[in-house]
């Protein structure tokens, strides 16, 4: 989130970098603008990926989860009561539509 928000500061300051080139140190503030861009994109490429593995991860232990839960219970239930092909065939359903909605 302070990557977002540096980014308005960032365009403000190189829109005044570039409107004030006679100043004796603009090659630094220049130097120091792309390094802060990069910086800052840096960050952001950063905790985006590791957003998104985190999200990955709880998503396949919610899945795993779900799978075992269901197979206990596939396991309690007599072949008189239901169709087995029919709870294996349920979880498989589930546990793709649970990925399917992405959780976020």
């Amino acid at each position: 989130m302070a990557t977002t928000l540096s980014q308005s500061y960032l365009i403000t300051a190189v829109i005044k970098f570039i409107q004030d080139r006679n100043n004796p140190d603009s090659e630094n503030i220049g130097y120091g603008l792309i390094a802060a861009y990069a910086l800052n994109y840096s960050t952001l490429a950063i905790s985006s990926s590791w957003c998104a593995q985190n999200v990955a991860r709880f998503s396949t232990k919610l899945r795993s989860c779900l799978i075992s839960l269901i197979y206990e219970k596939t396991l309690r239930i007599t072949s008189k009561d239901i169709n087995l092909g029919s709870a294996t065939v349920l979880m498989q359903v589930t546990s793709n539509l649970m990925m399917s909605t992405k959780l976020m």
